[in-house]
């Protein structure tokens, strides 16, 4: 029988953290907008691999909920650094405030004719 030991989360919230600044500071222009395949790359490699170490680490240390929680986060960066790193913009509807970037939503996406 495994031991338990201490709590993936801060390793989570690492990860949650490196994506989170990274594409909020594309979004509100603080970083050049040519500047978004380094930062999803950063997403995809840095922010994935670390919250996959998290879910792992959460299901081993008897923590279905960190393990879970890490778990829907990974799967989350993994498609939106994946959509951003082949140049997938984010879709802008009007009435909406909020900018969205998903691998559906990018593979769903027709360019606007002229």
């Amino acid at each position: 029988m495994l031991r338990p030991f201490a709590t993936p989360l801060p390793l989570g919230f690492l990860g949650l953290f490196v994506a989170t600044a990274s594409f909020a500071a594309l979004q509100l222009s603080w970083v050049p907008a040519e500047q978004g395949q380094p930062l999803a790359l950063a997403a995809l490699l840095l922010t994935a691999p670390v919250q996959l170490v998290a879910v792992v680490l959460g299901f081993l240390a008897c923590d279905p909920v960190a393990g879970t929680g890490a778990g829907v986060l990974v799967g989350t960066w993994a498609a939106d650094g994946r959509a951003a790193a082949r140049g997938c913009q984010p879709v802008r509807r009007p009435g909406l405030r909020a900018r969205g970037r998903t691998g559906a939503g990018c593979a769903a996406h027709r360019p606007q004719g002229p």
